[in-house]
């Protein structure tokens, strides 16, 4: 969903700014847009207080009965059911575990902080080193180069944009079914071949429709493995303990590679051309072995599962173990409620009065 938003505010800038740019001839075809994000943001504000806290962040101050509420209405099962009370224990036991200071961050240690930071800063700046960035800054120029200027380029524009946005109902529906690791891959090689075309056909008039048809094909593939979906990986394999800083350096690889993109595809474009585009496809076409090697799948697994492989690993058996090792849903929840037991008394059991029941109903008040 948040692919969605972010390509959908995106496209709705350039399709206010084509109708602003017809409206106006001062300033205000672009004061409007500028101002317009902010009656969004005022829309969200009030919906904030309605969302549920995270059970994990309830378990960690001890507030065990709220969690429970969350976690049974997420399940929609009972509030003492086995598959509410394998969660607990295995949030209860994360946290047990989940103690320690900014220095394992740096180092390679059992948990493999550093080898999980490195995976999601290298994801998160594939985001921008695939040349999306170059395309959507300057698409407008782009399209001026190609032949197609004043309106038809504007439409063009327009168009691209929304194309991203349609795309990104691609990864919805598909990323829990094919996984993460197969959505990279399929979308770097869309984008490796559309910046492969374009670097060949974007210097010839007669090929220029052949350049603009595998622009709008970038913007289809991009959106399926790069444009939500890094964020949601990185927060996935930063593990419980080192979530923020993990998450934190993945997030400043990306906005990184984005400056340093939009830095040099000006100069890059006046001086290299149609061969600038070459750049990029060679790094697509690079990404996709790392990710085919290097990238874990974490489809289907929980936070405390992700850590429990990571443990069990090396840089080059992550992949192997991610794909082998049983996932939870896989187990019975029996078997779950007692496996993830944690250490010591239960506090949250001692707190909670297992013998009340609450409805579907409350749950989903509760919960909201």
């Amino acid at each position: 969903m948040e692919g969605i938003f972010i390509s959908g505010g995106i496209a709705m800038s350039n399709w206010l700014s084509l109708g602003f740019f017809f409206a106006f001839s001062n300033s205000a075809q672009w004061r409007v847009t500028l101002v317009l994000p902010v009656v969004f943001s005022l829309l969200a504000l009030p919906l904030l207080m309605l969302m549920p806290e995270s059970p994990r962040w309830l378990s960690q101050r001890g507030r065990f009965r709220e969690a429970r509420v969350v976690i049974a209405a997420i399940m929609d099962k009972e509030i003492d059911s086995h598959e509410v009370n394998a969660e607990m224990n295995h949030i209860q036991l994360s946290l047990e575990n989940t103690r320690g200071s900014l220095k394992l961050f740096f180092t390679n240690g059992k948990e493999r902080y550093l080898h999980r930071a490195a995976i999601a800063g290298l994801c998160q700046a594939m985001t921008q080193l695939c040349g999306c960035s170059a395309l959507i800054f300057y698409t407008s120029v782009t399209f001026e180069d190609l032949g197609f200027t004043g309106t038809s380029g504007r439409l063009l524009g327009c168009g691209f944009t929304t194309t991203f946005t349609l795309a990104a109902l691609v990864p919805l529906f598909t990323v829990d079914i094919i996984g993460r690791r197969k959505l990279f891959m399929l979308s770097l090689a869309g984008l490796c071949l559309s910046m492969a075309v374009m670097a060949g056909t974007s210097n010839r008039d007669n090929l220029a429709t052949v350049a603009v048809v595998f622009m709008f094909i970038y913007a289809f593939c991009y959106p399926i493995g790069f444009l939500g979906l890094p964020f949601l990986y990185a927060g996935e394999i930063a593990g419980l303990r080192m979530r923020v800083p993990v998450t934190a350096t993945a997030v400043s690889a990306q906005w990184l590679s984005q400056f340093v993109v939009g830095q040099i595809t000006p100069p890059g474009t006046a001086n290299l051309s149609n061969r600038y585009w070459i750049i990029f496809a060679v790094l697509n076409a690079a990404f996709i072995p790392m990710v085919y090697f290097f990238f874990p799948e974490t489809n289907g697994r929980s936070l405390e599962e992700i850590d429990d492989i990571f443990a069990r690993s090396s840089t080059f058996s992550v992949v192997k173990n991610s794909l082998q090792l049983p996932k939870d849903i896989d187990v019975d929840v029996v078997d779950l409620e007692k496996r993830f037991q944690p250490h010591g008394a239960t506090d949250y059991q001692k707190s909670d009065d297992m013998t009340e029941k609450y409805s579907a109903t409350e749950i989903e008040k509760s919960a909201l």
